[in-house]
């Protein structure tokens, strides 16, 4: 019987492997640095720019406590990476990886924690972007997100943030897409928000959150006011 911590580290490196077998599929070549103390899991190259990546599995938070322990994971993971990061940073080892990936010369270097649990906010921590793999492998795919309607027996699907994958993957569209993370403000307008306030019997008031939108939504049923608002969210 596997032990909890070897079960975690299984799960760890299937996710390290995703995330490398993901990032070939997208037609990029990448490689995976195997120094002992100085492991990075995958670096990859768009536009003469380097990325450093850290692939970071983590367990779904069901509460408040859970979410905030992902967070200490992330930040101990980009404190991992930029140790690692700066260690190749020097020449003769940045030489050895322009070797490996097959480039001249490089531009700027970029570093990324990837997660496999959403955040719920933007997150750029000492320098290092940190996104969940839905993001990070749909945009190297040129896989966006899509809202799906149905009309009467007709079901419709269209994608959106789709400037985010027009043409091949580029490394100003890239870091764009991190920067911005346009994932967080679409996620947050599908989020109902009710406030409850015990002011005068608790001496409390919290927001409590649901989902406004769902993933499909039958045009037939919605009131005009509602279509209006659908049509503003996506």
């Amino acid at each position: 019987m596997k032990s909890k911590k070897a079960e975690v580290n299984i799960k760890g490196e299937l996710f390290e492997e995703q995330i490398r077998t993901t990032v070939q599929r997208a037609g990029i070549h990448v490689i995976h640095l195997e120094k002992k103390d100085y492991e990075c899991d995958a670096v990859f190259s768009l536009n003469n720019d380097l990325f450093f990546v850290e692939a970071k599995h983590l367990n779904d938070p069901t509460s408040y406590r859970e979410y905030m322990r992902n967070l200490e994971e992330i930040h101990d993971a980009v404190n991992q990476l930029n140790r690692i990061a700066d260690y190749y940073e020097h020449e003769e080892k940045l030489e050895e990886i322009k070797i490996r990936l097959g480039i001249k010369s490089i531009n700027c270097i970029y570093r990324i924690v990837v997660t496999n649990t959403s955040q719920g906010e933007k997150l750029k921590i000492e320098g290092v972007y940190a996104i969940d793999d839905i993001g990070f492998l749909g945009y190297l795919l040129r896989k966006p997100p899509r809202k799906h309607l149905m009309h009467k027996d007709s079901f419709h699907s269209t994608p959106i943030l789709d400037e985010y994958y027009v043409g091949v993957p580029s490394s100003k569209q890239f870091i764009d897409f991190l920067e911005n993370n346009p994932f967080i403000d679409h996620y947050k307008q599908r989020i109902e928000y009710v406030t409850y306030d015990y002011s005068e019997q608790l001496g409390l008031k919290f927001v409590d959150f649901g989902v406004k939108v769902n993933t499909i939504v039958s045009v037939d049923k919605l009131t005009p006011s509602e279509l209006e608002e659908l049509n503003q969210l996506f």
